[in-house]
């Protein structure tokens, strides 16, 4: 009996814990050895500031043979949600630049269908934030070389 659960088909890691931050932080690269596709979920609650298109988060992907080099998702390298505009080359899979209301937590997804084996999201801070936002990114890794995938593959 084939095994249809999505449990022994993907594997999950933290990227970046959710945190309150006024800065770009320093992000985990996630190995995708073994596996075939990857949806990146950015998290983004309650705005700090009033965002604007010089006071802003914008979410860049960028991608690695060696975890050492790492270099922009071009824009076939993206699947963006339907009527989002492509980055142009730039890696931006995602940019906070207007109000977000208080109460508000979204959580958005995009897919990453290049080839290099290293994969990260940076949540990038432009302009001034005094006060700060709750921000985070978590990767699913799909499509597995070797299944099922086992709890021990559960990265935290």
């Amino acid at each position: 009996m084939a095994d249809y659960d999505l449990k022994s088909h993907t594997s999950s890691a933290v990227m970046l814990a959710r945190a309150i931050l006024t800065a770009t932080p320093a992000v985990t690269a996630i190995d995708l050895l073994d596996y075939g596709s990857a949806t990146l979920l950015m998290y983004v609650g309650a705005g700090g500031i009033t965002f604007s298109t010089t006071n802003k988060i914008e979410f860049i992907v960028y991608e690695s043979d060696d975890n050492s080099i790492f270099t922009a998702v071009p824009d076939d390298g993206l699947i963006l949600n339907p009527g989002a505009t492509a980055p142009g080359g730039t890696g931006i899979a995602r940019a906070i630049i207007a109000a977000h209301a208080s109460a508000d937590t979204t959580i958005e997804s995009v897919g990453y269908r290049g080839k290099k084996r290293y994969l990260k999201c940076i949540p990038t801070f432009g302009g001034t934030h005094g006060t700060g936002t709750i921000v985070g990114v978590d990767l699913i890794r799909g499509h597995p070389a070797h299944k099922p995938v086992g709890a021990s593959s559960i990265e935290v």
